[in-house]
């Protein structure tokens, strides 16, 4: 995302409540909200469970990234989440909504490039 492009709406994920297609949602990037509207998880949709009203869900740390655990969901639960096509859709979405500057996000983001490198 560039610079000209953040701030300006470009990328707003799913919007809650919007028709989901239950199939589409594995690889899909997420954030759920507690009920006074915050970021609560971030995670990722792994699979769905055979009887297709639950999904296993790898939720990541937001200190730095990396996989925590994972949680069998309903799907009931997931309809006001917010969905995104990749983590960076969903990592900027954050940031906004912290308000961080593009000079932040970018220092942040070349702190989360060397940790992945570190893990390799």
């Amino acid at each position: 995302m560039s610079r000209k492009q953040w701030g300006h709406g470009f990328y707003r994920g799913l919007a809650a409540g919007q028709a989901i297609d239950q199939k589409s949602l594995i690889g899909m990037w997420f954030h759920s909200r507690s009920n006074d509207g915050e970021i609560q998880w971030q995670g990722r949709v792994e699979r769905r469970i055979e009887d297709g009203t639950f999904y296993i869900v790898q939720l990541y740390s937001f200190l730095d990234g990396s996989p925590t655990i994972q949680k069998v969901m309903a799907f009931s639960r997931m309809k006001d989440w917010t969905f995104y096509p990749d983590d960076q859709a969903m990592r900027y979405q954050y940031y906004k909504e912290s308000g961080m500057t593009v000079d932040e996000i970018e220092r942040v983001e070349k702190v989360n490039r060397l940790l992945i490198e570190s893990r390799r």
